[in-house]
């Protein structure tokens, strides 16, 4: 078991890791007043409602109530545990963890990691050095792929052995690592294992972070897959990364637009060329958690896809992903026969930028491939095309577009745009292709509003807290979790950043997300102490007032069966509360 990390060497990973800093590693933050604003990396959204506040180092989402801090962060976006998480801030922030044994789930990634490393090398090795390799250079030079960009790909050559890497490997690596990684493949009677990748020209997959994740292989000969991949595994997964991201987020985020196209060679031979804002997916279709992806770097997407029937396909397939999202995206089928590595190695890199340039938006491009099919002089066609488009309108969330969008469809159908409006009101009454978009966020109906109040004043000025441990008893609070987060301000009032150091008090999601909001509300407090002050008089109100009431019950009940002795001991009672209540009535303030 691994020793329990100190709390003041958490402390200090939490206060190196600027939150800001670290969650702008993911998504584009925008200056708002004192905070940052962008979209939550946790659920699609088309307007921004994610707060990240570098007083507090704190984050919430408006959308869907995540909240947090750094540490919380991580956890939810990378599925790590509470002491993966502060491993991985603390080599981050450069703070030794000597005493600390890594956790086993973490040491399995790192030990993946580091043996695709060493593969990449020694691919690497092998295409720089080895005669065998002699073909494989001349096939890259003759696609103008020179030392340079394979160097900054790292690509490289698996030897036609059946056991050329792991003869390589095997000094340092487990065979059952091996397999997992997927470099190995385990014999059919079960006796041994064999290289996954044999006699191919290797293309190592990067995440975002730059480790290799993966790999593509591509044959030179005849037979056999002309591409292999590394199967699925604990760190590598097609549909959530993106090849060459790592190399040309730079360029990406300069730009705030991003090209997307099919294949490793259709984005390294552009990105030779100068257009280094563009990265590709491997075989499977985009994603929701590409879209994700692609939101922590840009706003602009041009997907660029063959011009064949399957290319075409694959361009509507995403509009469904991207029309719910705040993503302006186009795209652009090249010229029949033509692919981007062809196109910009035959016509150049301007052309290839004039065409990204002169792109149509995503939804005009398709309302222009439904139209093709129709004859648009036959009102029962009109009607039928109508119906193919319509419903794609109804998942447009901005009314402003969805109404722009409506005016160019009524001009291509050549009908008015009442026309259109009164099919597409006729559509939403029908229910046909309703979507529904639920926020996730919770209203906080299980803290009462006085409650929040007096906790967001607490907040705002933490001096308040040991006032109101004195004055206030916890089981005056009716919510267990507005028991729980004043506890734990009883706890960390005397810490220096204990916003963000309370969270790790909560090991439950909807505590810290209810947490988190009250933190970023906390602003709306003008007056912490009269706040204060007001809440805990009529925090202690309420028991009186259930009191009197419980009295003036019993009272009619001794009255109903003429017990004269206890009716007097319950009048007693009555006024006792009376003057007690009357004690408790803030004071009016006197005239000037």
């Amino acid at each position: 078991m691994p020793s329990r990390i100190p709390e003041e060497t958490i402390d200090e990973i939490r206060i190196q890791n600027d939150i800001t800093g670290l969650i702008s590693e993911y998504v584009v933050l925008e200056k708002a007043g004192r905070n940052f604003k962008g979209l939550c990396p946790f659920h699609h959204e088309k307007t921004p409602s994610f707060i990240v506040n570098p007083g507090k180092q704190i984050f919430h989402c408006y959308g869907c109530g995540e909240g947090g801090n750094v540490f919380s962060f991580l956890m939810k976006h990378e599925k790590y545990s509470f002491p993966e998480a502060v491993r991985v801030l603390a080599q981050r922030a450069g703070i030794p963890l000597q005493d600390q044994k890594p956790a086993r789930q973490l040491e399995r990634y790192e030990a993946l990691y580091r043996v695709q490393r060493e593969a990449a090398h020694s691919f690497s090795r092998n295409l720089l050095n080895h005669p065998q390799a002699a073909s494989v250079r001349e096939y890259l030079g003759r696609r103008g792929i020179n030392e340079e960009l394979i160097r900054n790909f790292s690509l490289g050559y698996a030897l036609p052995e059946w056991d050329g890497l792991r003869k390589v490997l095997a000094s340092q690596y487990p065979s059952d690592l091996m397999l997992e990684s997927g470099l190995a493949i385990k014999k059919k009677n079960g006796n041994g294992q064999y290289d996954r990748f044999r006699d191919r020209l290797m293309i190592p997959i990067y995440d975002e972070r730059g480790r290799i994740a993966g790999f593509g292989g591509r044959t030179l000969r005849e037979g056999g897959p002309k591409y292999l991949n590394s199967p699925e595994s604990m760190i590598f997964h097609k549909s959530r990364t993106l090849f060459g991201l790592h190399q040309a987020k730079d360029e990406i985020r300069r730009l705030g637009s991003i090209l997307i196209v099919e294949g490793y060679f259709d984005m390294i031979i552009p990105y030779g060329h100068g257009v280094k804002n563009i990265a590709a997916t491997m075989g499977t279709a985009l994603t929701e958690q590409h879209l994700r992806l692609l939101q922590r770097y840009a706003r602009k997407v041009v997907l660029i896809f063959d011009s064949d029937p399957a290319g075409v396909k694959a361009v509507m397939r995403t509009l469904d992903l991207f029309l719910a999202s705040d993503v302006e995206v186009r795209a652009v089928v090249l010229p029949q026969g033509e692919d981007p590595d062809s196109f910009v190695r035959k016509k150049g890199a301007d052309r290839f930028r004039k065409a990204v340039e002169n792109a149509p938006m995503l939804l005009d491009f398709i309302r222009d491939r439904i139209v093709e099919r129709y004859d648009l002089s036959r009102v029962e066609q009109q009607i039928e095309c109508a119906n193919q488009i319509l419903p794609m309108m109804m998942k447009i969330r901005n009314i402003i577009e969805r109404n722009a969008q409506i005016s160019k469809t009524a001009d291509v159908l050549h009908v008015t745009d009442v026309s259109i409006l009164q099919q597409f009101k006729r559509m939403a009454e029908s229910g046909t292709s309703r979507i529904e978009y639920p926020s996730r966020a919770r209203a906080s109906a299980s803290m009462p509003i006085l409650e929040q109040y007096l906790i967001k004043a607490l907040l705002k000025d933490k001096r308040l807290i040991l006032g109101v441990k004195d004055a206030l008893k916890l089981e005056e609070l009716s919510s267990p979790l507005s028991r729980k987060i004043v506890q734990e301000l009883f706890v960390y009032s005397d810490k220096a950043d204990f916003e963000a150091q309370i969270f790790d008090a909560f090991q439950t999601s909807e505590a810290r997300e209810e947490l988190s909001m009250l933190l970023i509300r906390s602003d709306e407090i003008v007056d912490p102490a009269r706040t204060v002050r007001d809440c805990l008089l009529e925090l202690h109100r309420k028991p009186l007032e259930r009191a009197t009431r419980h009295v003036s019950i019993r009272v009619r009940e001794a009255q109903e069966k003429k017990d004269v002795k206890r009716l007097e001991e319950l009048l007693e009672q009555k006024n006792k509360d009376l003057v007690r209540k009357q004690q408790n009535r803030p004071q009016k303030k006197k005239e000037l």
